[in-house]
């Protein structure tokens, strides 16, 4: 039983950024075991993980059978970092279908030309005839399919590029509280004012996009109902458009809004409710990174020998 607390606390805030409430700061001293085993289990965990060379006890906590050769090499390769990588990828490089359906809504929306020379009667648009000879509404109206087309695939790209940051800088730690995060991050302020910048620049992105792109179906929808409409096959092609983009777009502003209020990594793709907790062991109390006497209030900039600049370099 200590004497006195508060050196020890103190330290374990400046150190390892685990900070105890006021409440858990009496039962600690009242000699309540349940809030002692919880500042341990921080501790351990912020000083390795378990029976990693941390704090674990007996000889043979945490280990496992480690591969050898070939098996250990295709382990290294595929960890669960590289798989969601390649994941993430995958799913993104699919998507440009959808932002080229959902944004060239004055070409691929099925619409009726009038009587021209070369067909003497009404028929489907080609494909020159939605390109050339166009009346001025009609080029605006592609200006901004075009434009509202770059801006989704810049949007992702972004996005993406957030994702891929968060993968390699955070992970998932069961026996951790699910905010846990929130303090440890301060012991890396470089990751901390990276991760702060983009939850700014997704959510603004998200903003600027919802806009863009009701701004270009309303726009697609005056010109094609107006002046080539085809009926139920115009109307069916631009709702059709419309929902292969606006949920894919209306949940990246949600979860862009949570990550910037929370300031936590919530990915801005899949929809499991974990949320990483901690930092990632490739860079736990990495010199680069770590930095505990920092804080977040004067965040210094990230080292050029951070190797994470070799997957980020913002």
């Amino acid at each position: 039983m200590l004497n006195n607390w508060n050196p020890l606390l103190a330290e374990l805030k400046k150190s390892f950024a685990i900070d105890l409430t006021t409440d858990e700061k009496a039962l600690l001293v009242g000699g309540q075991p349940a809030v002692l085993e919880h500042v341990i289990e921080l501790l351990r965990t912020r000083c390795g993980g378990g029976g990693q060379g941390g704090l674990a006890s007996g000889p043979t906590k945490g280990l496992s059978r480690v591969p050898t050769g070939r098996l250990k090499k295709l382990t290294q390769d595929f960890d669960e970092d590289r798989i969601a990588s390649v994941i993430l990828f995958v799913a993104q490089t699919a998507g440009i279908y959808a932002f080229i359906m959902a944004s060239l809504l004055s070409v691929f929306v099925p619409q009726t030309c009038p009587a021209t020379i070369r067909i003497p009667e009404p028929h489907a648009c080609t494909t020159h005839e939605n390109f050339f000879d166009l009346s001025k509404y009609n080029k605006a109206v592609l200006a901004v399919n075009f434009v509202t087309l770059g801006l989704l695939v810049f949007t992702q790209w972004f996005f993406a590029y957030r994702e891929y940051f968060c993968i390699q800088a955070f992970d998932f730690d069961t026996t951790l509280p699910s905010d846990n995060l929130k303090e440890e991050i301060l012991l890396y302020p470089s990751f901390a004012d990276r991760l702060r910048k983009m939850n700014l620049a997704s959510l603004l992105l998200s903003v600027g996009l919802l806009f863009l792109v009701a701004t270009n179906f309303i726009m697609s929808c005056i010109l094609i109902l107006r002046d080539y409409s085809s009926g139920k096959t115009s109307v069916t092609g631009l709702i059709s458009s419309c929902l292969l983009i606006m949920p894919r777009v209306l949940n990246w502003l949600l979860q862009s809004h949570v990550s910037y209020s929370t300031g936590l990594p919530i990915s801005l793709f899949t929809k499991r409710p974990a949320v990483p907790n901690t930092i990632d062991a490739d860079f736990r109390f990495n010199p680069d990174v770590y930095q505990p006497n920092v804080g977040h209030k004067d965040v210094a900039p990230a080292s050029t020998a951070n190797p994470l600049h070799r997957y980020v370099d913002v």
